[in-house]
């Protein structure tokens, strides 16, 4: 795995909560039908919630231009991380990152939260094949939350 500790605790604190939150994700899910974009809202919610048990996070900056939040650290780091999500095993926003048609693929991994299905494992060869590299654990009812980054070329 090459993602950063921080990328690490960050997905694992997100997927926690998501996790403890699943009723209302399955819910919530069935309100939007097999739309992408209030599922991404709810997920930026539930991120932002999560981050807060994450004690060397200073701040949490929601930003609508770029990666979705831009999280900066008590020790002055900063990291930028993209929200993806979808509400069916279709990986639409992937097609849109590993066909390069994203202007921060090199500056923010993607957190996704996505159903999971021959599209989705599909879709994740696929990335893996354009040089991505991704990680993803299955936190039940069908949903699994993942990390996605670009591996950066070795200087």
């Amino acid at each position: 795995m090459c993602f950063s500790s921080n990328e690490i605790e960050i997905w694992e604190a997100v997927a926690k909560r998501i996790n403890e939150r699943k009723e209302s994700l399955e819910n919530y899910s069935k309100l939007v039908d097999k739309k992408s974009s209030g599922i991404e809202g709810w997920l930026k919610v539930e991120t932002v919630a999560a981050l807060k048990s994450i004690s060397k996070i200073e701040r949490v900056i929601p930003q609508n231009e770029g990666p979705d939040l831009k999280i900066i650290f008590h020790s002055g780091e900063k990291q930028l991380l993209e929200l993806k999500a979808h509400n069916s095993e279709h990986f639409p926003w992937c097609s849109d990152w590993i066909g390069g048609r994203k202007e921060n693929l090199e500056e923010a991994p993607c957190l996704f939260l996505q159903k999971k299905g021959k599209l989705f494992e599909r879709g994740l060869e696929r990335a893996k094949k354009k040089g991505f590299i991704t990680e993803h654990k299955d936190i039940g009812g069908n949903w699994v939350i993942g990390l996605m980054k670009l591996k950066k070329a070795k200087a």
